[in-house]
């Protein structure tokens, strides 16, 4: 629950210099725990939302609104803090090359294809290092120029069974794969990219149905969309040495008919925690935790979670770009340099009644923040931030609590 004001009893002002302690030194190694999760975005054509997905369990973390997508074709490799994909928005309904960001579902980057027929383009990827970008359309392969947002023709693809592709995918040392459209096997080929010849690799039985897209993940493992109504739709690993597919999960939301869809991986913003907290005079031990893609400009997608707070309490989120700190402040410790910010005040929830547990979360929006303030100039900084709360009302007395610390990358 979001209140008016921030607290009154945070003297920051009052803190005056001290000693600055760096994250690796005085702190201690031992309190870091850096953390960069890969996650596989999940979406299927037609249902305006994508998820975010733990790729080891098939868990859904969070399903993202899609804003201004209408028809959307496969998701590329990430580029820029921007997933990209060929289809259509709110903004148009001709054929648009568009950039998703995966923080908060809305699309930027918006060009028009411009080539003839592109109504039928759905088949984009880009180089993981470059940024180059390579789309399929009508068995022809084209090349994209950032420089006039233009597309050139390869050459007509040549090698495949059936003369086009329905899914690609570029791996993380940039060698092409494509799959076409065939049933009952699935060929998947290697794709030269400058001369738009394929050549078959692996031949999988998987009757019927068909892959709709591919991916990598950090450790240059095949993944794909399998969709076929039926049992065998799924989230899959590709193994070309060994000529198998591996089916992982499930995901209902997005896979439940026949139908499109389409997967890429990215990392959450870099983060790292320090500042192991003290068990505050309820004993409880609140403890921070972060997940999502912290983009300045950006509505939502990046929560700062303190989870074991005293239920019943107001709590603000403190945060600065000055760097770490260790100092003894209202009972506890201040993990960040002044000067700092105020975000506004929240409330743990938890057991209701007279009775004292740590059932409470405190829980902000940091893109939110940046966004209600304007705070783009956050954007290729480091943010340190750390929750603090108070029994009583916002500016009563009282004692205080205060939540492990977490520095993280804003794009």
């Amino acid at each position: 629950m979001i209140m008016a004001s921030p607290f009154a009893f945070v003297p920051q002002a009052a803190l005056g210099a001290f000693a600055l302690c760096s994250m690796i030194g005085e702190l201690g190694a031992a309190t870091l725990q850096h953390s960069e999760k890969e996650v596989l975005y999940l979406r299927r054509d037609h249902i305006s939302t994508c998820a975010r997905i733990d790729p080891s369990t098939g868990h859904r973390l969070e399903v993202i609104p899609l804003f201004e997508a209408v028809q959307m074709g496969n998701l590329s490799n990430p580029w820029m803090g921007r997933f990209y994909y060929a289809g259509r928005t709110g903004f148009s309904p001709r054929m648009m090359f568009c950039g998703l960001n995966p923080a908060d579902g809305s699309t930027d980057s918006v060009v028009p294809i411009g080539i003839k027929g592109g109504t039928s383009f759905t088949v984009v990827d880009c180089h993981p290092v470059t940024g180059q970008f390579w789309g399929s359309i009508e068995h022809k392969l084209f090349k994209h120029d950032w420089s006039t947002n233009s597309w050139t023709l390869v050459g007509t693809i040549t090698g495949t069974q059936f003369g086009g592709v329905s899914a690609i995918g570029i791996s993380r040392d940039g060698t092409c794969y494509v799959h076409d459209y065939s049933n009952p096997i699935a060929f998947f080929y290697k794709l030269d990219l400058q001369t738009a010849h394929a050549t078959l690799i692996a031949s999988i039985p998987m009757s019927p149905g068909n892959f709709s897209d591919l991916a990598f993940d950090s450790q240059n493992r095949m993944w794909a969309t399998y969709v076929d109504g039926g049992p065998k739709r799924g989230v899959y690993t590709i193994d070309l040495q060994a000529q198998t597919a591996t089916k992982m999960f499930v995901d209902q939301l997005d896979l439940e008919i026949l139908s499109g869809a389409s997967l890429t991986f990215m990392n959450d913003s870099p983060a790292r925690g320090y500042c192991s907290p003290a068990p505050d005079a309820s004993g409880c031990v609140p403890s921070l935790a972060w997940s999502g893609f912290a983009d300045a400009y950006s509505r939502k997608g990046y929560k700062l979670t303190a989870t074991g707070v005293r239920n019943n309490l107001f709590g603000v989120l403190l945060y600065g770009t000055n760097g770490p700190a260790s100092r003894p402040f209202l009972g506890g410790t201040l993990c960040l340099a002044p000067p700092y910010s105020i975000g506004p005040v929240v409330h743990s929830g938890g057991s209701s009644g007279a009775g004292i547990d740590c059932t409470g979360t405190f829980e902000v929006d940091f893109n939110s923040i940046m966004y209600q303030n304007g705070l783009t100039n956050l954007a290729g900084t480091l943010v340190q931030a750390q929750w603090i709360g108070r029994e009583g009302s916002p500016s009563g007395s009282g004692t205080h609590t205060m939540s492990s610390a977490v520095e993280f990358s804003v794009f």
